[in-house]
């Protein structure tokens, strides 16, 4: 069932990717968008940790998949506003601290499905039984989405690499 989730989770973020890629009908899109997707697996040879990545429909329960989001600028002019969102699938939890960026950009999380997107930390109100409303702070399973807001532009013929990693729960 896992298995299913990740790789349905994998082709979702792919067709987000394409959709947000998809800025003009009319001519040949100038970004180009991949998802790339790895199970991260450590092993000890001869002292020392080595870790291999392994396709990422090979994943079990306690393995961390690696997402690299890559968007390339196909066009000969610079693309401003890059805003790259990724979903982070069921069945797994956010590893903190693992967004990463070649680019200068913004990290920002959502827990409510991609509707509204944070800084962390992010707060979120709970009603007690008794009517008291009580502020707690957002842990990493349950993040959904993640989104770079990209500063500056991407030049023609460069690319940014974003990307981060999960755990299988």
């Amino acid at each position: 069932m896992k298995r299913i989730l990740i790789i349905g989770s994998i082709l979702f973020v792919s067709t987000m990717l394409w959709a947000q890629s998809k800025q003009d009908t009319a001519e040949k899109s100038p970004l180009k968008a991949e998802l790339k997707a790895w199970v991260l697996r450590s092993d000890t040879v001869d002292g020392k940790v080595v870790t291999k990545k392994l396709p990422a429909d090979s994943a079990v329960n306690g393995d961390t998949i690696q997402y690299e989001l890559i968007y390339t600028n196909l066009s000969d002019k610079p693309i401003s506003g890059l805003e790259p969102m990724a979903l982070i699938p069921d069945g797994t939890e956010y590893v903190v601290g693992s967004a990463f960026s070649s680019a200068k950009a913004r990290v920002l999380f959502s827990i409510d499905g991609g509707k509204s997107f944070h800084e962390l930390p992010i707060y979120y109100t709970v009603t007690l039984p008794d009517g008291k409303k009580v502020k707690k702070e957002a842990t990493p399973d349950m993040f959904t989405h993640i989104r770079w807001g990209m500063e500056g532009e991407l030049r023609p013929g460069h690319s940014a690499v974003f990307s981060y990693k999960v755990v299988v729960k």
